[in-house]
């Protein structure tokens, strides 16, 4: 229920985990795809908006992000069939950066040659694994995966944390669900 990057047990956890990350960190999740390619996972579309100091004005970027969650390995040269042909899928459909993220680390061998495939393609690539999460992150936090609408559940969370008060600005999807008892 309540998570460092370091406990998640699962591949829908971690997507949960990385999706609320890539949200505060200013993408704008388009498509989620699960169980699509060979190794099952799961991929998202993401758009972000970036300066250009040429242009002087935010552009927006195309993003495929690759989420590779491990239980217990590392990722390495075993993985670069599916994730080159993912690089070049991008590059052919216009996504114009690839950014893969994982719980894990990833082997030198494996990090060369995906970034001499993303030059050859000219697509950018970025990796997101275990350190760079921490690093984006600046600190260990905690990701709580609950309803709301679960008090004990969400006594839980502010017990643990110190909250003072809170404004939350979901509901339902009809006023009518949301208001009710």
């Amino acid at each position: 229920m309540f998570k460092h990057i370091e406990e998640i047990l699962n591949e829908k956890d971690f997507k949960d985990y990385i999706c609320f990350l890539l949200d505060v960190s200013g993408f704008k999740i388009e498509i989620i795809t699960e169980g699509a390619g060979s190794d099952g996972g799961r991929d998202i579309e993401a758009t972000s908006f970036e300066y250009d100091t040429a242009e002087q004005a935010d552009v927006c970027t195309h993003w495929w992000i690759e989420l590779k969650y491990r239980s217990n390995s590392n990722l390495g040269i075993r993985d670069l069939n599916d994730l080159s042909s993912k690089i070049i899928r991008a590059a052919n459909n216009n996504i114009d950066k690839f950014l893969i993220i994982t719980n894990s680390k990833l082997s030198i061998d494996l990090i060369t040659a995906l970034r001499e495939i993303s030059h050859t393609y000219r697509i950018p690539l970025k990796i997101w694994d275990l350190d760079k999460i921490k690093e984006i992150t600046n600190k260990e936090f905690k990701f709580y995966n609950i309803d709301t609408t679960n008090i004990e559940e969400l006594e839980i969370v502010f017990k643990e944390n110190k909250i003072d008060s809170i404004i939350h600005f979901a509901a339902y999807k009809a006023v009518g669900e949301s208001v009710s008892k």
